[in-house]
This record gives structure tokens, sequence and C-alpha cells, in this order.
């Protein structure tokens, strides 16, 4: 009797004291879905402290599948559900307001977004507007946008560069374009600081634009990622109008080497 008396005392101390650590020494017991939301949230804060504008990312029907473009984004302003700055939408109907120095970057619009940019920038005077790859026409998409960027076509490309559909870019990459024009932005306005590699009045006043800003926007945007080498064979020139012959001040054309040096 004894015995069976010191067995039952002694899984019940066990018992005890297995509930007492339970949660706190992760070498017993495997982490739970809680632990690995939690160890992500971690991961995700983001570098930007929270402001009061949004950065707003809509990708068109080609990279809407592709939340990974989204990743240096995130890690800059962290998403908008868990307290952060990034709101991703798959349209811009039916949004009627931002908050003003908010930043709206396109990613593969359809030919139809002019119609909503203009509505918007109505109700929303300091929107910063960057359209990628849009398929809309280059002088109305100028018109609405701080900043245009589309791929070089085949005879513009350099002798190691090849042509390939926007949607053909790695992701990293296409993320990593994103981040940049997202910081040329928040620079244009005032939001971030320049890199200090170059001054504001060596740039010219062409430098509060978001175009003229693109290259301290890279430099920094290498730093907070930690991608020393990101953007490295990236080539930005004017857009020259076919029939005018006159270059753009805010449409650029890109091109790059295959990866752009990016890591994921």
């Amino acid at each position: 009797m004894k015995r069976i008396i010191f067995l039952l005392a002694f899984f019940s101390a066990f018992g005890l004291a297995l509930v007492g650590c339970s949660g706190r020494n992760p070498s017993f017991f495997p982490a739970s879905e809680d632990d690995a939301v939690s160890a992500e949230a971690q991961v995700r804060k983001p570098r930007r402290a929270m402001a009061d504008f949004r950065v707003v990312l809509l990708a068109g029907e080609d990279f809407a599948a592709r939340p990974a473009v989204a990743s240096f984004l995130l890690s800059e302003y962290g998403d908008a559900g868990d307290g952060g700055m990034l709101v991703r939408l798959p349209t811009l109907r039916g949004l009627e307001t931002l908050p003003e120095d908010s930043i709206l970057l396109l990613l593969g619009a359809p030919d139809s977004v002019v119609r909503d940019l203009v509505r918007l920038r109505d109700s929303v005077p300091r929107l910063s507007v960057v359209s990628l790859f849009s398929a809309a026409e280059a002088l109305p998409l100028e018109e609405a946008c701080d900043l245009v960027i589309d791929l070089a076509a085949g005879g513009e490309l350099l002798a190691d560069e090849t042509s390939v559909s926007p949607s053909a870019l790695p992701d990293a990459e296409l993320g990593f374009l994103l981040y940049t024009a997202a910081l040329a932005c928040d620079q244009a306005k005032g939001g971030e600081p320049p890199s200090g590699e170059t001054s504001s009045a060596e740039r010219g006043p062409a430098a509060r634009k978001a175009a003229g800003l693109l290259p301290d926007a890279l430099v920094r945007a290498r730093s907070y990622s930690k991608n020393k080498s990101a953007g490295a064979t990236w080539v930005f020139t004017p857009f020259v109008d076919p029939d005018t012959g006159l270059r753009s001040a805010n449409h650029l054309v890109f091109s790059s080497a295959a990866g752009g040096g990016v890591s994921p």
C-alpha cells in the first residue's frame, strides 16, 4: 500500500511539474502555431516606424499571384493588418481617399487605371504614384504619375542584356525595384533622409522629384536590406517620345542583366 501511495504521489508531482513548465521550455514541447506566428511577427517587424501615410501596392493580373514581390516593402513598412503601413489592393475602384503623403505603387496595372488615378489624385493632392510596367498609354500615365518605369524594348538593350517581359523578372528583382521606388517617393516628400553620398545642392532642383532620387534611393535600399550588390546591373534612361523626340522627366526605361544581383 505504501508503495502504491508513493507511486501515485510521484506521478502526481511529475505531472504538476510538466504543467508548470509548459510553454516555457521549448526542448520539451514542440512550437505551437501561436509560437510560429509570434516568431514570424518578430521577423516581419518593419524597419520604418509607423507614420500617418500608407503605402498601397496594386498588382495587376500578371503579378497578383506573386505575393513575394511585396517582401522588401513588408520589411520596410510592415503589413497594415498587423499595425504597419503597407496595404495590398486588387483594384482602385471603390477607393475614395487615402491619408495625405501616401505612396501608391502600381505593378502591371491595366490601361483603365489612369481614370482611377485621376479621381484619386483629386481627393488626395499629395499622393505619390509610381507605375511599373503598366499597360496604359505613356502620355496619360506620365501626367497621372510621379514616376513611370517601363522595360526597355529589344533595340534599346545593352549588349549583355536580354529582352524579357515584365512578368518574367524574378520576384526578388521586382520587389527590390518597388522598394527602391517607394524610398525615392518617401524621400521626395521629405520622409526619408538622403544617403549622404550626394547633397541636394549638388543634385539640383530636379532631385526633389522621384525620378531624380532613384540613384540615392537605391543606395539606401541596399543598405537597409543588406543587399550590397542589388541593382548593380540596372540601367535607367529617360523615355523618348517617338512622335516628338522629347525626353520625359518622369518616365524611365529600365534594363537589367539577369536577376539584377538581388538576393531574396
